[in-house]
C-alpha cells in the first residue's frame, strides 16, 4: 500500500478542494491542507503511520487556528439591521 498512498492523498486533496469550490463554506479546506501535508510527506518517504496522524495534526491545527479569523470577518459581514448576540431587542 505504501506505492500507492501518494494516489490516495492526492484523491483526498482534490475531492476536499471541489467540495469547498462547490460549498464555499470553508468546511473542507483544512481537510485539503491535511492531505496537502500528509502528500507532502509521502513524497519525501515518510511511512503511513506518519503521514495520517500528520493529516489529522494538520487539519486540526489549521481549523483551530483559522477559527478566531474566520468568526471575526464572519461578525464584519453581518448586515447593518442584523442584531448580533447579547443585543437587547426593544
Amino acid at each position: 500500500m505504501q506505492n500507492n498512498t501518494w494516489v490516495i492523498w492526492l484523491a483526498m486533496l482534490v475531492a476536499a478542494l471541489l467540495l469547498e469550490a462547490i460549498s464555499m463554506q470553508l468546511f473542507s479546506v483544512w481537510f485539503a491542507l491535511g492531505a496537502l501535508a500528509a502528500l507532502l510527506s509521502c513524497g519525501f518517504g515518510a511511512p503511513v503511520w506518519v503521514q495520517a496522524p500528520l493529516f489529522v495534526l494538520v487539519t486540526v491545527v489549521s481549523l483551530a487556528a483559522a477559527r478566531p479569523l474566520v468568526k471575526r470577518l464572519r461578525k464584519k459581514a453581518r448586515p447593518a439591521g442584523e442584531a448580533r448576540e447579547g443585543d437587547i431587542s426593544p
